[in-house]
């Protein structure tokens, strides 16, 4: 994971926040959080300083971290526990009752009564070496892939970043190798960036939603109805924490109103580019500055106790607990902005995507939702939401952001499963979006039974489990490694009966 991933590429997450082996929950030999990992190896932010907690490393890192964790635990291993690495792809896997066949890309089968499937989502395949200088390219996403894509082809390409004598703002100077960015996305606007306060002023706040969960598999609890109103509250809450008036703060609080009128707003109606883009440019330095304040404003503060709320909203809607409709709506509408409010760029990064849009560079020129016209000579988007209308074309068009996980986009053993009828994708309204999964993270077929010698885990079960796709915050184990935990605590089980019974 990242390895051989260039330093400009930074994690979104602050060095501090990431520990992978959990500390004292592991109980292995030295086990490091990145930040002591990087100052026992002397990592050096720009050769010069120690790396600190708040800082947005670069990826390589966390790979060299990754890579560490892996070995610590394998030179840690209990009495009868081995670990041996098989360095082959796996071409096909048949899971009968008796046991797990998998064939290898060196013509052996490996058998096996248990297999756990981690091998997360497929990256975007952006092929941006294809977008040549001073060319316009079209960029369909506003969020951390599109961000991604947006640094490969400017900072990737030779260009650097200076702050100004004058100003003190940054500055970018091209290189000369980079195409024209013309940028949309059905929003229209960045995640939010991450701000510099941590979210630590909510002592002795509940974060529980006051919602009884239902069972695995009813699909009956209602998102509109029974979780957002409950999640709303929370927020308003932890909004007006340390208000004199609390239950008046509350019934006028912003941020749980922010999160309504998202979800309800159609496409705003802009003037034309000129004022879109001014709107794109104001909306994300109103983010920094609100970002590079000390103390988390209420609001802000409101907002960010979505991190703290996400577990509740697990408990409610995973595992198909949700009615049909409730659960396109929380896909389609609720958890894009969960991302989007929570999950964004370091405020660095948000400064950098400033100075593109001043360099002419990067460009918002056809407003959010456009529609996307496909012909001979290559693409052309035209604005749906501008007074004045706008369109841009292009040979190039990049859609930045994951695919879905349809059967064409798995590992092939995986597609291989599907078409046995030992796994299926799940779809909402018509779109794939994850393996099916049931609580134990088995399998589900497309008749609805299990598969209960193979586990699925992480990014692959969206749709079946939420949240997948971003480490957790500070003081949180990911909650990846604690249903890894449930899966192995269940073949133990199985093979302790086993053994009883022998």
């Amino acid at each position: 994971m990242y390895r051989g991933t260039p330093e400009y590429l930074l994690l979104n997450t602050a060095a501090g926040d990431i520990d992978i082996l959990g500390g004292a929950a592991t109980g292995a030999a030295g086990a490091y959080t990145f930040l002591e990992f990087l100052h026992h190896r002397e990592y050096r932010v720009s050769g010069v300083r120690a790396p600190e907690s708040r800082d947005y490393l670069p990826r390589v890192w966390l790979s060299d971290y990754l890579e560490w964790t892996y070995d610590a635990l394998v030179d840690d291993l209990p009495d009868g526990v081995t670990v041996t690495h098989v360095p082959e792809r796996v071409l096909t896997m048949d899971a009968q009752p008796s046991g797990v066949a998998l064939a290898l890309s060196g013509g052996a089968v490996l058998r096996s009564d248990f297999v756990f499937i981690t091998v997360g989502v497929p990256p975007a395949r952006l092929d941006l070496s294809l977008a040549g200088p001073g060319e316009p390219v079209i960029l369909a996403g506003m969020g951390l892939t599109a961000i991604d894509a947006i640094i490969e082809l400017t900072v990737g390409r030779g260009g650097r970043f200076e702050a100004s004598d004058a100003s003190g703002e940054l500055v970018y100077h091209r290189s000369g190798a980079e195409p024209v960015i013309h940028q949309f996305s059905r929003n229209g606007f960045f995640p939010l960036c991450r701000p510099t306060a941590p979210l630590r002023d909510l002592e002795g706040w509940d974060a529980t939603l006051q919602v009884p969960a239902a069972e695995e598999g009813a699909r009956s609890v209602e998102l509109l109805t029974a979780v957002l109103p409950a999640l709303m509250t929370k927020m308003a809450e932890a909004e007006c924490w340390d208000a004199a008036e609390p239950t008046e703060c509350a019934a006028t609080a912003a941020s749980p109103r922010l999160l309504h009128d998202d979800i309800e707003r159609a496409p705003t109606l802009h003037e034309s580019s000129e004022a879109y883009e001014a709107s794109v440019r104001d909306t994300l330095a109103a983010d920094l500055m609100e970002c590079s304040l000390p103390v988390l404003p209420p609001r802000r503060r409101g907002i960010e106790s979505m991190k703290l709320l996400r577990d509740e909203v697990r408990r409610l809607c995973d595992f198909d607990r949700l009615a049909p409709e409730s659960h396109v709506a929380l896909l389609r509408s609720v958890l894009p902005l969960f991302y989007r409010y929570t999950v964004g760029p370091p405020a660095s990064r948000g400064q950098e995507l400033l100075a593109l849009q001043r360099s002419g560079v990067l460009r918002h020129t056809v407003g959010p939702s456009p529609r996307v016209e496909r012909g001979s000579a290559g693409f052309r988007v035209v604005s749906t939401t501008l007074r004045k209308p706008a369109a841009v074309a292009a040979e190039l068009y990049y859609d930045a952001f994951l695919p879905s996980p349809g059967t064409g986009e798995l590992p092939g053993f995986l597609a291989d499963a599907v078409r046995r009828g030992q796994a299926c994708v799940r779809l909402s309204a018509g779109r794939p979006v994850g393996i099916a999964v049931d609580s134990r993270f088995h399998p589900k077929g497309p008749e609805g039974g299990v598969t209960d010698n193979v586990f699925y885990l992480g990014g692959l079960t969206e749709g079946s489990r939420h949240f997948n796709f971003y480490i957790p915050s500070p003081g949180f184990r990911a909650r990846a490694y604690t249903d890894a935990d449930r899966c192995v605590d269940d073949v133990m089980a199985s093979l302790l009966t086993e053994a009883r019974s022998a």
